[in-house]
């Protein structure tokens, strides 16, 4: 039987299911301690990863691991067993001890095999035990609060960092949920028992825009050196320099810019060339637009060429042209789909803009029709040192003419009439 679709709705009944305590044998028959898979003495979501990524054949159990996973004692590792583990983890139950013995008991290497034949290897040993077990405290995992970002209805969690993967849930638009971690465009989530992949785009942490001061960070994408900035743009003056693959402390950072300090010298550098040490890669607010900058180069020009070269797709019932839906639906459905109009060229040139540390505000307005009257149409400002300029993919891609960085009444360009700016 296939189990994956069942399992969300087993882990939303797992709260009201009845907990079987683990059994643990005697000395002279020593069992496995039922759901502690890692064998750090705690029930905890490591342990739930481990058994839910075995369930959705994207890692294998040793045939050690799959006797502890075996919650129920049924000689079998199935969801039943992950709803036990669940309720485990939620109710803070400590995993069980190793009962007294009068030597020390070491238990053999336990193995788990992941898709990739990744083999990981942990070893238990035990102390002389006395006659009373040491206490054991409970272990929190450590997670962020998150809520919804651009979300009107619910947000799917997946159970893997895919779109087309199967979903195990939703989260109301405006609830809070925990995040345990990041990966990539992808977001490790819990939300009422069910844990699975959230899309970074719709997410945002609660109440803590900064981050921890003094972390220490590397270059990233960096093959010389990183300016050091006197204001957070890229025309303010530059103080000092970091060389590539240098380590310094960051003691801001809204992903954007980063206030770093190197060799005495404190000032912003461009959080997309940043990276925390010890990470494999940063989450960006626009994970769309990242990953086509790291495909095409991390150049403003660059991105404005991308922005214009997709295929022209409007004046359709499904393809709206207003400033009521996001600037993150029009740069999603066009990082997707490689095609759009004026709303969404001008969506996926400003995130590019961003991430690569621009400040970039789309706009909604209006220009002239060659029929007369005017039409609704997006195009983008650009401030570089207090100088507001003009971004229009979508005249480049329409007439072919230049429409990068103008300026509004530029000769050869259109009459705008500016009604809002949508970010």
């Amino acid at each position: 039987m296939n189990i994956k679709p069942v399992i969300a709705s087993l882990l939303a009944i797992a709260l009201s299911a009845e907990f079987i305590t683990p059994c643990v044998g005697s000395a002279d028959t020593m069992q496995p301690v039922k759901g502690d898979l890692n064998a750090d003495g705690y029930f905890t979501e490591s342990d739930l990863v481990l058994l839910q990524d075995h369930l959705m054949d994207k890692a294998v159990l040793s045939k050690e691991l799959s006797e502890k996973a075996d919650m129920n004692g049924d000689g079998k590792v199935n969801s039943f067993d992950l709803v036990l583990l669940r309720q485990a983890v939620e109710k803070n139950i400590n995993a069980p001890t190793q009962p007294a013995t009068t030597a020390p008991v070491t238990t053999a290497p336990v193995t788990t095999t992941t898709a990739k034949a990744t083999t990981v290897t942990t070893t238990q040993t035990t102390a002389p035990a006395t006659t009373t077990a040491a206490p054991v405290t409970t272990a929190k995992p450590k997670y962020d609060l998150y809520t919804t970002y651009n979300v009107t209805t619910y947000l799917n969690i997946r159970t893997e960092t895919n779109t087309n993967s199967p979903v195990l849930g939703t989260i109301p638009a405006g609830a809070e949920f925990k995040v345990t971690s990041i990966n990539g465009s992808w977001a490790y989530a819990e939300y009422n028992g069910v844990i699975g992949w959230v899309n970074t785009a719709y997410i945002t942490k609660k109440d803590t825009p900064v981050e921890p001061a003094d972390d220490i960070y590397t270059t990233y994408k960096v093959t010389i050196y990183m300016n050091i900035r006197k204001e957070p743009n890229v025309g303010a003056a530059v103080l000092g320099t970091i060389p590539a693959y240098a380590d310094f402390k960051v003691l801001e950072n809204d992903n954007l810019w980063a206030k770093a300090e190197y060799n005495g010298v404190t000032g912003w550098v461009n959080a997309a060339y940043i990276i925390k040490k010890g990470t494999t890669n940063s989450a960006y607010k626009y994970p769309y637009a990242a990953a086509t900058l790291d495909k095409v180069g991390w150049d403003l020009k660059t991105a404005f060429t991308q922005a214009a070269s997709i295929k022209y797709y409007g004046h359709t019932d499904d393809m709206p042209q207003d400033d009521k839906t996001t600037m993150e639906w029009y740069a999603n459905y066009g990082f997707k789909n490689g095609k759009g109009n004026c709303y969404v060229m001008a969506a996926m040139f400003c995130e590019m803009a961003r991430a690569i540390g621009y400040e970039c505000h789309q706009i909604s307005g209006r220009v002239p029709l060659s029929a007369g009257g005017f039409g609704p149409h997006s195009w983008t400002e650009v401030v570089i040192d207090g100088t507001t300029y003009v971004c229009d993919p979508d005249f480049t891609n329409e007439t072919g003419r230049n429409g990068y960085m103008i300026t509004y009444g530029q000769s050869g360009t259109w009459r705008y009439i500016k009604d809002t700016t949508m970010n």
